[in-house]
C-alpha cells in the first residue's frame, strides 16, 4: 500500500447529508447533492468529497451522517433552503492513498492507513478533521473497476 503525506488548503465546498448505515447514505446523499446541481449550478466543476462524520462502531447505525459535497471557490448566497449548505473543510496534513476500483473497497483501506500504515508512521490520527474521500473520476464515466477514491486521513506529528 502507498501513502504519501501531503499539505491541503482549507476548502470551501456546498454540502449535503444523508443518515443511515454508510453503503445506503451515501449514494443518498450524492444523489442530492447531483440533482441540486444539476439544476441549479449545472457548469460547477470543483473536486467531489464525501466523508463519514461519525464512527460506526460507536454510533448506531440509523444514526450515521454521510456528507457529500462539491469544491467552490466562494460562497455568495443562502443555500440553506434547498437542504444544501456551505462548510469549510479545514486544511492540513493528510495521508494519502488512492484506491482504485469499486467504493465498497474504501472501509478497507482506511482501516489498513489507521490501523496498520500509521503505527509504523511517524504520524497519529488528528481527531479534529474528518477522513475525506475524494473521488477523482467521475463513476458515470468509467466502469466500476476503474474509479479512483484518494483517501485522505487528517495526521500531525505523534505526540505534538
Amino acid at each position: 500500500m502507498t501513502v504519501k503525506i501531503e499539505e491541503k488548503p482549507s476548502q470551501q465546498v456546498l454540502t449535503t447529508f444523508a443518515l443511515g448505515p454508510y453503503p445506503q447514505s451515501a449514494p443518498k446523499a450524492w444523489k442530492e447533492l447531483n440533482d441540486w446541481l444539476r439544476k441549479n449550478a449545472p457548469t460547477l466543476d470543483g473536486q467531489r468529497i464525501g466523508f463519514g462524520m461519525d464512527n460506526p462502531l460507536m454510533t448506531p447505525h440509523h444514526l450515521l451522517r454521510y456528507i457529500a459535497g462539491i469544491t467552490i471557490k466562494d460562497v455568495t448566497e443562502n443555500t440553506g433552503k434547498d437542504q444544501i449548505y456551505p462548510l469549510t473543510l479545514p486544511g492540513g496534513k493528510f495521508a494519502k492513498h488512492t484506491v482504485t476500483g469499486p467504493y465498497k473497497q474504501i472501509p478497507d483501506a482506511i482501516n489498513h492507513v489507521m490501523n496498520e500504515w500509521m503505527q509504523k508512521s511517524e504520524f497519529q490520527f488528528d481527531i479534529t478533521r474528518p477522513i475525506l474521500e475524494h473521488y477523482v473520476n467521475d463513476p458515470n464515466k468509467v466502469p466500476e473497476d476503474e474509479y479512483q477514491t484518494d483517501i485522505l486521513v487528517p495526521v500531525m506529528a505523534k505526540d505534538a
